[in-house]
Formats: structure tokens, C-alpha cells, sequence
């Protein structure tokens, strides 16, 4: 059992719920108080701020260094995932 950071409640499963995508701040709450946040009845103190525009994810050295191998020059990451997945939906078509 753990301890929801909002109601206090034991519970058994915890969401992690960021505060600040800036500051990396972050509070595990239980379902139901998740729900409320992300309601229009959520406490503002709860509500995310600085929410990223762009998604990021995390890669390895190994995949960073792949990428690099593959991309063309000037490429984005974006632009290098995006273009091996047509390559191989098209390989895939033939």
C-alpha cells in the first residue's frame, strides 16, 4: 500500500502526476485524485504548468550513436525516425 501525496489515502497503486514539466516536479496521487486534478474542479496548486510543446524521450547512448550513423546531414532525431519508418512501410508495400 502506498500513500496518495492529495488525499492521503492508502491505496494500492499510484499515478505519477507532474506538477512543473520545467522543474521536474512531480507527486504520485491515486486514480480518483488524478481525475480531479485534470478535472475543472482540480486545485490550481495541482494543475501542470510548463508543459513541454515537443514530446521527449529518452534514448540510449547506443540509440543516439545509431541515429547519428543513419541521419543525413542536417537531419533531426524527428526527421531520422520519421524518415526509416516510411523506408520501411514502403519495403513493407512491396
Amino acid at each position: 500500500m502506498a500513500k496518495c501525496e492529495r488525499c492521503k489515502l492508502d491505496v494500492k497503486k499510484l499515478i505519477k502526476h507532474h506538477i512543473n514539466y520545467l522543474d521536474d516536479v512531480i507527486i504520485y496521487v491515486c486514480d480518483n485524485c488524478h481525475r480531479i486534478i485534470h478535472s475543472k474542479k482540480g486545485e490550481i496548486k495541482y494543475k501542470p504548468v510548463n508543459r513541454p510543446t515537443e514530446r521527449t524521450i529518452k534514448i540510449t547512448e547506443n540509440t543516439h550513436s545509431m541515429l547519428c550513423r543513419v541521419g543525413q546531414k542536417g537531419e533531426t532525431f524527428d526527421e531520422i525516425i520519421n524518415r526509416l519508418i516510411l523506408e520501411r512501410k514502403e519495403k513493407e508495400v512491396e
